[in-house]
Formats: structure tokens, C-alpha cells, sequence
């Protein structure tokens, strides 16, 4: 690669950066509460939490933002009735096969771990090590 090449991407890569921790902190701030009704009254700590990712993925939540401000006070996702029981459903659902996995990798992670096959005496640090004289003497 060119150094141009390479001097362009570093510039491009700040540039994105810069933009989106100051998009960062005007999301965190304001739009976070547009975007997800949900946070609404949220804490500090929600917010410095959100920062990151919002600094990373601001292009997609600059037109999530823009769309929800557009919808007025419709936006989806506020919790209503009809929000109330598929989200029940989809938390209990998730809750059930965090039960049923959870198990299950913690044993698929133990049958590989013990179906692995045991390696050559010739590959283990030990093996590299000088070997004893056959007649016992000490160097």
C-alpha cells in the first residue's frame, strides 16, 4: 500500500472517530430518548454506557434518530398494551433457552475436551528438555 494510501485511510478513520463522539455525546444527551422511549429517565451510567457503541455505529443511529424525530409521537418500541405481551413472551422465551444452553455448551465443551487426542510425548516442553545420563551420574 502507498503511503498516500495509507496516510488517507488514518485521516478517514480520525475523521469518522471524531464525528462520532460528538455525535456520541449529543445522543447520549438527547437522542438516545427519541430513539428507545424506554430511556427515558435514564441514569449516568445508562448513558456512558450507550457512548461507546453510539460513537461507533453513528451513522446508523443518526438515521434511527432522524426517522423516530419524523414519526412524531408514535415511535416504535414505546410500551403500550399491545407491546406489553409479545415482549413477556420473547423475555421468557430467552430466559428458557438460557436454561437449555447454558448446560448444554458447558458439556459439548467438556466432551471436546476430553474426545481431543492427547498429543506426542515428542511436542510437550518436557520432552525438549536434556534427558538424564542412563547411568544416574550427576553433570
Amino acid at each position: 500500500m502507498s503511503p498516500s494510501t495509507v496516510a488517507f485511510l488514518v485521516e478517514s478513520a480520525a475523521i469518522y472517530a471524531t464525528l462520532g463522539i460528538v455525535f456520541a455525546v449529543i445522543f447520549a444527551w438527547r437522542g438516545a430518548v427519541v430513539v428507545d422511549p424506554v430511556a427515558r429517565g435514564s441514569t449516568v451510567g445508562f448513558r456512558l454506557l450507550v457512548a461507546p457503541g453510539a460513537a461507533l455505529l453513528w451513522p446508523l443511529l443518526a438515521i434511527r434518530w432522524w426517522r423516530a424525530a419524523l414519526a412524531g409521537a408514535e415511535v416504535p418500541g414505546e410500551r403500550t398494551d399491545a407491546w406489553q405481551g409479545p415482549s413477556e413472551r420473547l423475555r421468557l422465551r430467552a430466559w428458557i433457552a438460557w436454561i437449555v444452553l447454558a448446560p448444554l455448551i458447558a458439556l459439548a465443551l467438556a466432551a471436546a475436551l476430553r474426545a481431543r487426542p492427547d498429543r506426542p510425548a515428542e511436542s510437550r516442553d518436557a520432552a525438549r528438555l536434556p534427558q538424564p545420563p542412563a547411568d544416574g551420574a550427576v553433570r
